[in-house]
């Protein structure tokens, strides 16, 4: 699984990503300073900080989360985690004394 986020402005070293409980979080700030001996007329993107919150499913690998940065644009790819695997449980029969819901009254079996 991947997902792409369009982050303009962004510095790599200016994005925070982590994981906690399932919750995949991105924050970063947008602070693109104007070259030296340039006076900023217009920006398109005012300095800004942001931060995005995803759950994650238990089908991926938290620890296998990988992100880059290109050209503006934040990619996160996701591993796939082992599966849960359904298992069957196997009921047994309780021994010793039988409680009776009712009156809550111990009965060591015999009646």
């Amino acid at each position: 699984m991947t997902l792409m986020m369009d982050i303009p402005g962004v510095a790599p070293d200016s994005v925070d990503v982590s994981v906690e409980n399932r919750a995949l979080t991105v924050h970063g700030t947008n602070n693109a300073p104007a070259p030296e001996g340039y006076r900023r007329i217009y920006a398109e993107y005012a300095p800004a900080a942001f931060e995005r919150a995803f759950s994650l499913p238990d089908t991926l690998d938290a620890d296998g989360i990988e992100a880059s940065h290109r050209d503006g644009v934040l990619v996160l790819t996701f591993k796939k985690g082992e599966a849960a695997t359904p298992k069957q449980i196997k009921v047994k029969a309780a021994k010793g004394a039988r409680t009776n819901r009712r009156t809550g009254e111990r009965n060591n079996g015999t009646q």
